[in-house]
């Protein structure tokens, strides 16, 4: 038992408040106190010991795993980007050595070079080839023109079947191509060729259907441009002058 000394009143040493005037045991939270700091203490000396236990029993198979495990992983990582960028950089010489070579083959006017050489280089529709493989077009429209022998000319002026002349319709297909870079102002600078294949368009049609320059683009005009759309139109309205030309020398 002990006195309160807020109101002198007796009560059990265990209550941690005086039951008649609710003061304070000071001796009990006093107890409570170095009770709660000699608890922390024991832990804290069970903490201390707890490295040398460790160390007597050495690192558990989980931690040596979890810790292998990040080594490896950063190793491939690191194995990964090295590959990466070696392939990267292989991959630009690869690409610069045949930059270098369709460009020699642009200047020295060997179109027909460039279509063969493109054959053999995968990957062309990335935006750097754009020149090339826009002269590839045009040359395959050049490479698909066949010979119009006099009686398969014959032919075709016999049963009127203007729609055979598909040469024309290849030589259009040119004419297309060369608007289409005009209109883009040659942005890969590809002028020297466009000149070329229009050029070659309108002697073909001049020498085997007596069509002229001027005639071309009339058709062009009453087409309302050389346009996707309107290459169909285009090509029809040559096939018949062409057959009509053709007609005329015949006779």
């Amino acid at each position: 038992m002990i006195i309160c000394k807020n109101c002198g009143a007796e009560y059990d040493d265990e209550q941690d408040h005086c039951p008649y005037c609710g003061g304070d045991n000071f001796g009990k939270s006093v107890q409570v106190h170095e009770d709660m700091m000699n608890e922390l203490k024991r832990e804290k000396r069970q903490w201390e010991k707890m490295p040398e236990k460790v160390a007597g029993k050495g690192m558990s198979w989980t931690a040596r795993l979890g810790i292998g495990t990040v080594i490896a992983v950063v190793i491939i990582c690191i194995i990964v980007f090295i590959a990466s960028s070696i392939s990267r950089k292989v991959s630009y010489q690869v690409e610069q050595k045949n930059l270098e070579k369709l460009e020699s083959l642009y200047q020295s006017g060997d179109y027909e070079g460039i279509c063969e050489y493109l054959k053999k280089v995968g990957h062309t529709y990335q935006s750097y080839f754009d020149k090339y493989t826009e002269v590839e077009r045009m040359q395959r429209y050049l490479n698909n023109l066949h010979d119009e022998d006099d009686s398969y000319l014959q032919w075709i002026v016999k049963n009127d079947k203007a729609d055979a002349l598909s040469n024309i319709d290849y030589i259009v297909g040119i004419l297309s191509e060369c608007q289409e870079a005009a209109d883009a102002y040659y942005k890969y600078e590809e002028e020297d060729a466009v000149t070329y294949y229009t050029e070659y368009c309108y002697d073909y049609m001049k020498e085997h259907y007596e069509i002229s320059e001027d005639e071309i683009k009339s058709c062009i005009d009453e087409a309302g441009g050389l346009t996707y759309d309107d290459k169909d139109q285009i090509t029809e309205a040559l096939q018949k002058l062409a057959i009509s030309r053709l007609k005329d020398k015949m006779e």
